[in-house]
Order: structure tokens, then sequence, then C-alpha cells
């Protein structure tokens, strides 16, 4: 029924989705992620949420992948595929954040990543572009003092996070 739908309406990125959950149901993530790269080429190739969604199936594929490997008693390679989904989370939240410049909490899940790789400076700068969005302002803050404590910098530490306990709205 999808695909008769993609015909009728080959721009409309929803059917497109749509049909990229159902092959990820049945697990064939391949499937799912040409469906969702003909969506984004539909979108005009810079819908945020498009390349969200391609990125999500990815991590999925690489899950799918790992539970298979450790079924079959493969830890070894298994762990191996941590790794490798490890970095390619990581390269694709930097390719992300270069493309979408301006999205926000993008901006902080890319500063966690680099806080948990100790890339504080980075972390720092990626945190102070994020405390912008107000969804994100208090973790963000919170993260930036984290990153000052980690770098051994504890009065700038306790001067962050005396700041964002402040913002922290009282119940």
């Amino acid at each position: 029924d999808m695909q008769a739908k993609i015909e009728k309406e080959p721009a409309n990125i929803n059917y497109r989705r749509h049909l990229a959950n159902l092959y990820a149901s049945r697990k064939e993530f391949g499937k799912a992620i040409d469906a969702l790269e003909a969506a984004q080429t539909a979108a005009g190739g810079r819908d945020p949420q498009v390349d969200a969604a391609i990125s999500s199936m990815k991590l999925n594929q690489f899950e799918h992948a790992i539970e298979t490997l450790e079924a079959a008693g493969d830890q070894a390679a298994a762990e191996a595929k941590r790794a490798e989904q490890a970095a390619f989370q990581f390269a694709n939240l930097a390719s992300r954040v270069e493309r979408y410049p301006n999205d926000l909490p993008l901006r902080f899940e890319y500063g966690v990543a680099l806080f948990e790789r100790d890339n504080l400076n980075d972390a720092i700068q990626q945190f102070q572009m994020a405390s912008r969005s107000p969804a994100e302002r208090i973790r963000a803050m919170h993260y930036i003092g984290q990153c000052f404590h980690r770098k051994k910098q504890y009065d700038m530490a306790a001067d962050q996070l005396s700041k964002t306990a402040a913002e922290i709205p009282t119940m």
C-alpha cells in the first residue's frame, strides 16, 4: 500500500518515512535506510528530521547486528561492532552539526559526546552555543561547569555551577 502511495505522490516524504518504519519493524534496516535516503532526496537533501531518522536507523542496524553476534556467542565481533557503532555515532554527530549549525539540541548532544571523550575545550564551545536554547540551557550550563571541574579550574567550575543553580526554577 505504501509503495502505491509513494508512486502516486513521490514528493510526499511522510509516506517514505512510514515505509522506512515498516521495513525497520521487519528488521530490514538496509531497505529502511534506502527509503529514508529517498525521502531526503525528495526533500531536496536538507531535511534535518529525515537526516536524524537516517542516523537513528543506522544505529538500530548496528544494535541489531550486535544482538545477532551476541546471540551467536561471538563476543569479540560484538565488541568490534560496538566500537564501530561508537565511531559512526560520533562522526555522524559532527557532520550533522556542520550541516545544521543552528540546531541547538544537536549541538548539546555533540557537546556531550565531546565531553565523554574528554575533548573539554570543544565541548565547552558546543555547550555555550547550546545554552542559547531554553530547553537545553540549564543542562548545558551544568556541563560547562563539569568541563571546568575536569580541567581542574575549580573556581570557574564553582562559578558556573552557581549560575546554573540560580537559573533552576524553584518548585
